[in-house]
């Protein structure tokens, strides 16, 4: 679950009505908000426990709530069908090139580049140009 931008198991427990205790991590805090206990050290998650413990009830309603408001099938797919049609547009390149030439001159561009790094690592060539 670290760095997981939307894990499917919080998504479940909220969805559950169960209260999430969690570490800060990826989309985490985002997903839980008021539904759960955030620690960060093994000495705050007693606390962190007791806290979603005490207010069980109430944590319990806010997560389905959560749940309810943000995650339902068809509100997330059309968020989805909306970011899609509202997606940055890039320009096509130059009239008369082809994507094809576009992606090589990019692939010779980065093949120059590795070149270059392996002369100054191998001693061939210093930061500053080619040795004489």
């Amino acid at each position: 679950m670290e760095n997981d931008a939307c894990p499917n198991v919080v998504l479940e427990a909220l969805s559950c009505g169960l209260p999430v205790i969690h570490v800060p991590s990826g989309g985490v805090p985002e997903l839980v908000r008021d539904a759960g206990a955030t620690f960060t050290t093994d000495d705050e998650f007693r606390a962190a426990l007791e806290s979603v413990m005490n207010g069980r009830d109430t944590f319990a309603a806010q997560a389905r709530q959560i749940a309810l408001d943000n995650h339902q099938l068809d509100d997330v797919f059309a968020r989805y069908m909306d970011a899609i049609r509202g997606g940055e547009r890039r320009a096509l390149p130059a009239r008369g090139v082809t994507v094809r030439a576009a992606i090589d001159h990019k692939s010779y561009e980065l093949r120059q580049e590795i070149r270059k790094w392996r002369r100054i690592l191998t001693g061939k060539q210093s930061l500053r140009g080619p040795r004489p």
